[in-house]
């Protein structure tokens, strides 16, 4: 969740780039290469992190079955 809403404000200094002052001037650019680096990293890193917790993860069936038939008998 943290990599998703740095990511949020990054793509906020990525919507800033689209204002150009004059002709794709270099502040757009600055400002582009500034984010797209970091948004990268971090879209990985939460990949990363996604793909090690459902190889890892071990489903208890019968202790989900328990759990839905306590909220669905009250």
């Amino acid at each position: 969740m943290t990599l998703s809403k740095v990511n949020a404000k990054l793509q906020m200094q990525q919507l800033q780039s689209l204002v150009h002052v004059n002709e794709r001037d270099a502040t757009a650019w600055i400002l582009e290469w500034n984010a797209i680096p970091q948004m990268l990293i971090n879209t990985g890193t939460a990949l990363n992190h996604a793909i090690t917790i459902s190889t890892k993860m071990k489903i208890d069936t019968a202790k989900m079955k328990s759990n839905v038939e306590k909220f669905t008998n009250k």
